[in-house]
């Protein structure tokens, strides 16, 4: 039984066994007199039905699907999908969808409906389009979901283009480590970094960064 229809049916039994319960909490002692031990009992019954309750409550505000962030990803490799899937899944729901069509009726739909995504990830090629279309289209609607385009290998007039078109600029190979920040961060109002250098903090001062990426390695692509 899925934990809302449980918490729901636990709620009805408890509204109906709350007005005995309360009415029994006086006469407590005349009533067991005339119907013996049972009334007992179906005190105790309506104080656990109460924790209960509480108890599904709580459950349900820590793993409730709505406290997920939603990412929309068009990718057209199912493997990648699962990559990026993994590497979020305690912090967002990954919708995939595997070309620029798709994506853009997804889109559209998020906008009619006025359910926007927390972020748009997106490849750079999709085909006979590319994934600055979808952040083109992605800030027409006017709605707050913010763009990540990555491309396979570093391209330095493709993050300028990205970077215009007010959306962040990734590759390939860094993106399954750097999805989580996008979705924990704060994101500034546009992507000021300068693309060839995979961080700005160039110096060295010691000790490993949290960005810093295994040469040739994806997390989860030995297992796809």
């Amino acid at each position: 039984m899925r934990p809302t229809s449980l918490r729901h049916c636990l709620e009805r039994l408890f509204s109906t066994l709350e007005p005995v319960l309360t009415a029994c909490l006086y006469p407590r002692c005349l009533l067991q007199q005339r119907f013996g031990n049972w009334i007992q009992v179906l005190i105790l019954m309506c104080q656990q039905v109460g924790r209960l309750v509480k108890g599904v409550k709580a459950c349900e505000e820590c793993v409730s699907p709505e406290r997920l962030k939603r990412v929309l990803l068009v990718e057209p490799d199912p493997g990648f999908w699962a990559v990026l899937a993994r590497s979020v899944h305690t912090l967002a729901r990954v919708e995939p969808v595997p070309d620029f069509q798709r994506g853009r009726a997804r889109l559209r739909g998020a906008w009619v409906f006025q359910t926007p995504f927390d972020l748009l990830v997106t490849n750079m090629q999709l085909g006979s389009h590319n994934g600055l279309h979808l952040v083109y289209l992605m800030a027409s609607t006017g709605l707050p979901t913010r763009s990540v385009v990555y491309t396979n290998l570093l391209d330095v007039a493709w993050a300028h283009e990205v970077q215009r078109a007010g959306g962040f600029y990734e590759t390939q190979l860094r993106l399954p480590y750097l999805l989580p920040a996008y979705l924990l961060a704060r994101l500034p109002d546009a992507d000021r970094r300068h693309a060839p250098l995979a961080e700005r903090r160039s110096r060295f001062r010691g000790g490993r960064r949290r960005s810093d990426v295994p040469l040739d390695t994806t997390p989860g692509l030995a297992s796809v």
